[in-house]
């Protein structure tokens, strides 16, 4: 992952409302990922979500911690993107089976509540299935613009999963 000094981010002018796991159920738009990976579930979430594993995402140049540099329920991060900064908050941690973080504030209006849910299950020949899904709830003056802003998340979620599968391998 390519870096950039801590204070170098893009401003969060929008705030999002809180939001927990069953956002889900009832978001406007969910994107849905899968993967099965040679990893334990534990180590496969750690990847996904803990900003100290060092994942080369596409576009993502690190991450601030607003407290100790500890990934643990409560946690609170800036990701720091080339377009923009999100700040997120550990809202669940199960380390081999469950991890959720909700966005609390944004550079782009991307919606009024956004959470992650990453979700994985141990295979019986070994490694694991992992699913992670994005769900967020719109602003009602971005609804007509979603169709646009969508697929341009899509490499940034799809080349999250080919990182993965490139430092574990698929199963």
């Amino acid at each position: 992952m390519p870096t950039l000094p801590p204070s170098v981010r893009w401003p969060m002018p929008f705030v999002f409302q809180p939001a927990d796991a069953t956002l889900l159920d009832r978001a406007d738009h969910v994107f849905d990922l899968r993967a099965s990976l040679r990893a334990s579930p534990a180590d496969a979430l750690a990847a996904l979500f803990d900003v100290t594993q060092g994942l080369d995402v596409p576009g993502l140049f690190g991450a601030t911690w607003q407290g100790p540099p500890v990934f643990k329920l409560g946690a609170v991060y800036d990701e720091r993107f080339a377009y923009m900064t999100l700040r997120l908050r550990v809202i669940e941690h199960e380390p081999a089976s469950r991890i959720a973080v909700c966005v609390d504030a944004c550079t782009l209006p991307l919606g009024q509540r956004m959470v992650q849910l990453g979700e994985a299950t141990p295979r019986a020949t070994g490694g694991c299935d992992l699913r992670w899904r994005i769900g967020l709830e719109l602003l009602p003056w971005t609804r007509p613009a979603a169709g646009v802003v969508f697929p341009l998340f899509h490499p940034t979620f799809d080349g999250t999963m080919t990182a993965l599968k490139r430092r574990f391998g698929a199963a």
